[in-house]
């Protein structure tokens, strides 16, 4: 069963514009679709969910998936699974952390839509 592990413990990096998120320890996800726990490990550095500022999507996804969406910008930065493998992954994990199915969809189609741009750390 898909299941976080470990929790997220985390502060922003000082100087960091825009604001960036450093692990204080690692966070470890038992994920069914890679059939394996990913550990995103101490020290890594994520803008947690990057979501558009436009009032109906920051109210529908807003501070609802950071430990989904740390996971899913480690799976990205690794580029070590196909990208849609990762937003598989990144749509397990928030149905694991109880994320709505209106907030887990919206958040889906926007990285399908657009997380192209960051697949490899390219952005």
């Amino acid at each position: 069963m898909s299941a976080f592990l470990s929790p997220l413990q985390a502060e922003v990096l000082p100087g960091s514009s825009p604001i960036r998120w450093v692990l204080l320890s690692a966070l470890i996800y038992q994920s069914d679709v890679l059939g394996a726990a990913i550990c995103v490990p101490k020290g890594f550095s994520t803008d947690l969910a990057s979501v558009p500022r436009l009032p109906l999507v920051y109210m529908l996804t807003a501070n609802v998936v950071s430990e989904p969406a740390v996971v899913h910008d480690y799976l990205y930065s690794q580029a070590s699974v196909p990208r849609d493998v990762a937003d598989r992954v990144f749509l397990e994990a928030m149905a694991a952390e109880g994320v709505s199915w209106v907030r887990r969809q919206a958040m889906y189609l926007a990285v399908r839509a657009f997380g192209w741009r960051y697949y490899g750390g390219r952005a």
